[in-house]
């Protein structure tokens, strides 16, 4: 079994889009977040006092690194990022599933041929490389931007390898495998398909 533990948990796109749908965000939004741009949504949470007073949780967003941001008063927290949408997230009562460890079963040799294993292995080993990159510039406690860069790549990554490329490669779904539940459509032994590469 091919397996790797990631460094930083990735949401899938169908789950990012479950995400913007919830909250209420653009999916512009989620995913430019995914993607690593922290300041696509920004989020005011009221002091004590203000949320008694108007009796409503106040948010407000920006797009494109706009400065334009709410007037705060002391004790107001703002959020931004992930931070921001986790938030939103806890305020909908929407659970996000994230995506800690990659799996690769043994029994996915018996449903590809050496092409497609091979186109397999190395969107695998890609998420692997940026995985490990990810981790060795945390520990040299690289600036943030270059970080969010890099979990946007490794998010990128991870996608390719559950949905494919426009490179030809079907993914694990064209298969009936998904990173988050495993088989759900597991073909034949030795059945080859006709979606897996385009």
């Amino acid at each position: 079994m091919y397996s790797l533990n990631l460094v930083f948990p990735v949401m899938l796109s169908d789950e990012l889009a479950r995400i913007a749908e919830a909250t209420g965000c653009s999916s512009e939004q989620i995913f430019g977040i995914a993607g690593g741009n922290a300041s696509q949504l920004g989020v005011v949470i009221p002091s004590e006092d203000r949320r008694r007073k108007t009796g409503a949780v106040l948010r407000e967003e920006k797009q494109n690194d706009s400065p334009d941001m709410p007037a705060l008063s002391e004790g107001d927290v703002v959020l931004t990022g992930a931070a921001a949408v986790l938030w939103l997230c806890r305020l909908k009562d929407c659970h996000p599933r994230f995506i800690t460890r990659i799996s690769i079963p043994d029994d996915m040799f018996s449903v590809c041929d050496a092409s497609r294993w091979y186109a397999l292995s190395s969107a695998f080993f890609e998420v692997s490389h940026v995985n490990a990159r990810l981790a060795r510039l945390a520990e040299l406690h690289a600036p943030d931007i270059i970080l969010r860069n890099e979990i946007g790549m490794l998010w990128k990554a991870v996608d390719a390898l559950e949905y494919g490329t426009d490179k030809g490669f079907g993914g694990l779904n064209a298969i009936g495998y998904s990173l988050m539940c495993g088989w759900y459509d597991k073909p034949d032994e030795g059945d080859e398909g006709d979606t897996f590469f385009e």
